[in-house]
């Protein structure tokens, strides 16, 4: 089976049943100290059920403020979404997963 150095990978965190299945995969084809990126939202819990998962098998950080353009675009919505806009789900987290 093919390797990678880097898998980048974006909002895949909600299904319940898939997590543990996703942290599995992006374990089996990531090399050695290999990066996977991930953006998703909190979502509720499921960002933070997701990270729990992953912890098993990588060093995880998560960055909210990871692109000075994409901080202001959401802070201004936050500012003037008169209720449209919800960071809970509309705002993507940066998750970076480190293989060991």
């Amino acid at each position: 089976m093919e390797m990678f150095d880097f898998v980048i990978s974006a909002d895949c965190l909600f299904f319940d049943q898939y997590r543990e299945d996703l942290v599995k995969t992006i374990n089996t084809i990531l090399k050695p100290k290999g990066i996977c990126i991930i953006f998703a939202p909190k979502r509720h819990n499921t960002c933070e059920e997701f990270c729990a998962i992953a912890k098993r098998k990588f060093e995880v950080t998560i960055d909210e403020r990871y692109d000075a353009v994409v901080w202001d675009k959401h802070t201004k919505a936050l500012e003037n979404s008169s209720g449209i806009y919800d960071e809970n789900r509309h705002y993507p987290l940066k998750i970076t997963l480190t293989k060991t």
